[in-house]
């Protein structure tokens, strides 16, 4: 009896293992293209900072190969704006960055190609059709601003000290906006030239400085930095002269 029943339960169980099919999950290929779950910025994202990196989540892990500057492009004002893409160590997201700064109040647009494959080699899924992947985001503006002048505010000087005056900026400035018409002494007459790597403007004196004499410096608000982005409000900085 104890025989028979040990041969029933046999078969029971070989029946059972017969009837449930195998699985692997190793070996099972995931049949679902990789989507875009997220970017840093998102579409339409205003003040993004200078200097922010842009982040590419995916849906799934996709094949780093396929992850390169001709499948994932940025483009500031229309101009290419190079970067370093980064894929993470899951390869479910790439980090986009660059040595340089992006152009102060660009509008920038990524566009992200079907070329980029999961790792069964399915292309990126978008809105259904076979156009690329784009979203945008404007970059925030620094306005410039004067840091410092010689002479400062309310300051008396001699004639021979004020031959040369100077004034130093937030930031890189256009050269073509440092001019004798938007940097310019009250009753003088002077040569004005820019220095780049100071960030400072010098309106050397021809003629006009006389003692014992309030003048005052003025620096328009049209003086731009290397974006185009003006000051917008002239500064007035006033000073005098003493005696010989």
């Amino acid at each position: 009896m104890k025989k028979l029943t040990t041969i029933l339960l046999m078969f029971v169980s070989f029946i059972w293992v017969s009837c449930v099919e195998s699985y692997s999950p190793i070996n099972e290929k995931d049949s679902s293209p990789p989507q875009i779950l997220s970017t840093v910025p998102a579409d339409g994202d205003a003040e993004v900072e200078v200097d922010s990196s842009i982040i590419i989540t995916f849906t799934k892990a996709v094949d780093t190969v396929t992850v390169h500057e001709d499948s994932i492009i940025t483009a500031c004002n229309d101009e290419i704006f190079e970067q370093k893409l980064t894929p993470s160590e899951d390869m479910t997201s790439v980090t986009l960055s660059a040595e340089t700064a992006m152009p102060e109040g660009a509008t920038c647009e990524v566009e992200v190609k079907r070329t980029i494959t999961d790792l069964f080699g399915l292309p990126l899924e978008t809105d259904g059709s076979n156009a690329s992947y784009k979203f945008s985001f404007s970059v925030a503006s620094t306005i410039p601003s004067v840091t410092s002048t010689f002479p400062d505010e309310a300051q008396t000087l001699s004639t021979s000290e004020v031959e040369a005056i100077t004034v130093t900026f937030s930031e890189d400035m256009n050269p073509s906006s440092i001019t004798e018409k938007n940097i310019l002494v009250s009753d003088c007459s002077g040569d004005v030239t820019y220095d780049n790597e100071t960030k400072t403007a010098t309106f050397t004196v021809t003629e006009g400085i006389e003692p014992r004499k309030s003048y005052k410096l003025i620096i328009t608000g049209e003086v731009a930095d290397q974006n185009g982005i003006t000051m917008g409000e002239d500064v007035i900085i006033n000073f005098s002269t003493g005696e010989e």
